[in-house]
């Protein structure tokens, strides 16, 4: 099989899982909009909801560009600029998707400026390699034109040592992450709201560090775009969904500490919302600090 009809193919089955990403944002937008509204609006701005909007909604313009990219028509000029835009706003979204990670850590360890201050060297360490990949990456990115239309933006990919050390480094991070969320589950056993949330939230985590695994076996075989598409999906529909739970364990560990027994609030505004969430059953009318 020639290199072109390869091509051909690997742009048909990238096109393929671009719209499957699009479809999985808007689904998971679609089942958390009245969770985004109960943790989110009307709520003061800060650092991290700046955090959550990049990784909620820089996706949806993102996607589109990947799709464009893929599907054409443009030109080789055309191929470079939107593979890098592409490729610095993908960054964003990971970037931001892993301080809201390093946030929420910070938050189940109680607040500990030990713990803060190490994940954000680990996470400058990870940044700084990041950009360092990036900057180099794009000197060595190359496109081959197809023989027919729709579109020229095809990587033959020969190369993929910067994807591999790039993931290698957030793989690392990630892991450091899992491993803080399951040494600190069993403080949280006699408080079972939240002991359930931290478990839940595991899943998220290992559905996070698995992608990225993937990717660094994906690189292998030249599938870059397949499995970075997906790389960029998840972690901004499942950081969404862990920044929403790290709200409501900050209420919950308030209500813990002050001994509150408020009646509930939160569950009465979800209930006169259109759909209603486990996220904000139960909840307590009380006020906490915001992160």
């Amino acid at each position: 099989m020639s290199d072109a009809v390869t091509a051909a193919l690997r742009l048909q089955l990238i096109a393929y899982i671009q719209f499957s990403g699009l479809a999985i944002l808007a689904v998971d937008y679609c089942a958390t909009f009245t969770t985004e509204i109960l943790w989110t609006w009307n709520r003061p701005w800060s650092f991290v909801r700046a955090l959550f909007l990049l990784v909620r909604y820089v996706p949806f313009i993102l996607v589109p560009i990947t799709i464009f990219e893929t599907l054409g028509p443009v030109s080789m000029a055309e191929c470079s600029i939107l593979a890098e835009v592409n490729l610095w706003l993908s960054n964003i979204v990971i970037v931001a998707a892993e301080c809201i990670l390093i946030i929420r850590t910070w938050v189940l360890w109680g607040k500990k400026r030990t713990v803060l201050i190490g994940l954000i060297a680990l996470g400058l360490a990870y940044f700084t390699a990041d950009v360092v990949l990036i900057t180099t990456l794009f000197g060595s990115i190359t496109y081959t034109p197809l023989p027919s239309p729709p579109s020229n933006c095809v990587q033959p990919f020969s190369s993929p040592t910067h994807y591999i050390w790039g993931f290698f480094f957030l793989v690392a991070f990630e892991l450091v992450i899992f491993v803080l969320t399951i040494y600190r589950i069993p403080r949280y056993k006699h408080h079972q709201r939240i002991f359930l949330m931290v478990r839940n939230d595991l899943v998220y985590l290992s559905c996070i560090l698995g992608m990225s695994v993937i990717n660094t076996m994906a690189t292998k075989e030249g599938y870059v775009a397949v499995a970075y598409e997906w790389q960029v999906v998840l972690h901004s529909v499942l950081a969404s969904r862990l920044f929403f739970s790290m709200r409501q364990m900050m209420q919950h560990q308030h209500v813990i500490a002050s001994g509150s027994v408020a009646q509930p609030r939160l569950s009465r505004v979800v209930e006169m919302l259109p759909m209603t969430f486990e996220v904000g059953t139960g909840g307590l009318g009380v006020e906490y600090n915001e992160c």
